[in-house]
């Protein structure tokens, strides 16, 4: 199921599993587009994941707002790479 959270494309999986292999196949596609295009500046991607977990999720909200925060995470993280 897709969706849009917070003005961000949300996608809720079946399984972990069921994200790795997408996201690195649009990750790949993107470092190949930021080499050829040379614009001085790469575009990134930005994931964030989380898994259902009842005792910490009582609504869709809690879920996102995890998922949500895993992305900010992944972002600093890239942005610190990129430094």
């Amino acid at each position: 199921m897709t969706g849009r959270a917070k003005d961000k494309p949300t996608q809720i999986a079946p399984k972990p599993a069921d994200v790795a292999e997408p996201v690195e196949r649009v990750a790949q596609a993107l470092a190949l587009r930021n080499m050829a295009d040379a614009r001085g500046y790469a575009i990134r991607l930005s994931v964030g994941q989380a898994a259902c977990d009842s005792a910490r999720h009582r609504a869709v909200a809690d879920l996102l707002a995890s998922a949500d925060h895993r992305m900010y995470e992944h972002k600093l993280r890239g942005k610190t790479a990129s430094a």
